[in-house]
């Protein structure tokens, strides 16, 4: 396989962002078509949340890849200890509730 022009590689990301924002404006379509009409959010809120959740951390990676900055870094791993923590906590507080 060919490496990729400069003209190809725009292509590809450009596509590649309008997918992405596609994707995410009908995954928080039909989670709001959902809320309102069951009043639960299903598989789709997961699916939005991490999603983006990825998008955004392997931005972090690969920027602090290219420049050799560590410090990106460290708030991931931070904001990553907080998101488990959340994802641990908040479902037994919520079972206790019930």
């Amino acid at each position: 396989m060919r490496k990729m022009d400069e003209m190809e590689l725009n292509i590809r990301l450009q596509a590649i962002k309008w997918t992405h924002l596609y994707v995410t404006v009908f995954l928080l379509a039909w989670m709001l078509y959902n809320w309102l009409a069951t009043g639960k959010c299903g598989l789709e809120l997961l699916l939005l949340c991490t999603s983006n959740l990825l998008l955004c951390t392997l931005q972090q990676v690969f920027t602090a890849r290219a420049t050799g900055d560590r410090k990106p870094l460290l708030w991931l791993a931070a904001g990553a200890a907080i998101f488990v923590a959340a994802a641990v906590l908040l479902p037994l507080l919520l079972i206790g509730r019930a």
